[in-house]
This record gives structure tokens, C-alpha cells and sequence, in this order.
């Protein structure tokens, strides 16, 4: 069995709080006596996208296995890019994909950036739809984002944006 941890809005900020929090989940997550696989961070990573914010988170979110993050609305692509992944900064989406046994973790972001909000790009749509094409048809999917699919705030109103053309 695949075993997978989540944790999301960690919100660095520079204050000890957000790093003395992370560090004792981190360390929580290593004692388990079924340890995960592997460690999702979904998004808001930093409270406001700078640099020396994902560096902490960087530090923070060190662990034995893999963590893989997405962005929130409160992260920067380009910092996020350069600071966490090690790549040159671009506000194109952030979307990979892994294997974790016979398990696609599929993150998608759904950050758009300026907006609180956020949705699935067509971009993103089409590139999910390759990685669902290429994924062993048996095997299950985790897509993980850090935006509700649909939007709890909306109180029965139509929610267009989250809904955009969702993959066929």
C-alpha cells in the first residue's frame, strides 16, 4: 500500500512560527512507523512569493523521501521555480507528474497569478490529458491542487471558472 502525507498553507513568512510548525510535522511525518512514500506540499508555500521565503521553506520541508510541491495563491512561479525546483523562473504553469510505485501523483497548479482565486488553465487540461493517456490503465491517480475543484464559496451560484472544460 502507498501511503502519501499532505500538507498545504504553510505560509512562510520569515517568523519562526511557520518554520518551528513545519519542522515539527517534518519530524512527526520521519517517527511514523509506516513512514510515507511521499510528502505533497499543496500550495501557499510562502505567504508572499519572495525569495528568501521558499529558501526557509526549503530548509523547513527537508526529508528522507520525496516532496513534491505546487503553488498556492500566495507563491510566486518564478521565485517558486528558482528557489525550490533549482530552474530557471517563468510564470508558466507549474504541472509534473511522479511515480510512486504503481501510483501517478499528478500536481496540477491551479495558481493564477495576481488572483486570489484560482482554476485549471486549458493548458493544464491538455497537459493533464497527456499524462492520463500515458498512465498505465489499471494503476490509480492522486491529483492533487491547491484550489477546491469546484468553488465552496459560490452558495449555489454557477462556479464557471472552476469548472472550466474538464479533461475527457
Amino acid at each position: 500500500m502507498i501511503l502519501v502525507a499532505q500538507v498545504s498553507d504553510t505560509h512562510f513568512d520569515l517568523k519562526p512560527r511557520n518554520v518551528e510548525r513545519a519542522e515539527r510535522v517534518m519530524a512527526y511525518l520521519a517517527d511514523l512507523r509506516r513512514r510515507p512514500d511521499a510528502i505533497l506540499v499543496t500550495g501557499d508555500v510562502t505567504d508572499s512569493g519572495k525569495p528568501d521565503q521558499y529558501a526557509e521553506a526549503r530548509i523547513a520541508l527537508q526529508a528522507d523521501i520525496p516532496v513534491y510541491a505546487l503553488p498556492g495563491n500566495h507563491d510566486d512561479r518564478g521565485a517558486f521555480r528558482e528557489v525550490l525546483l533549482g530552474l530557471p523562473p517563468s510564470t508558466e504553469p507549474i504541472n509534473h507528474a511522479h511515480r510512486i510505485g504503481p501510483l501517478t501523483v499528478v500536481m496540477l497548479d491551479s495558481s493564477i497569478p495576481g488572483e486570489p482565486g484560482g482554476h485549471l488553465t486549458d493548458e493544464t487540461y491538455d497537459w493533464l490529458r497527456a499524462v492520463l493517456a500515458e498512465a498505465p490503465a489499471d494503476d490509480p491517480i492522486l491529483l492533487a491542487l491547491h484550489h477546491p475543484p469546484t468553488s465552496p464559496c459560490r452558495c449555489g451560484a454557477p462556479d464557471t471558472a472552476s469548472r472550466r472544460r474538464p479533461p475527457r
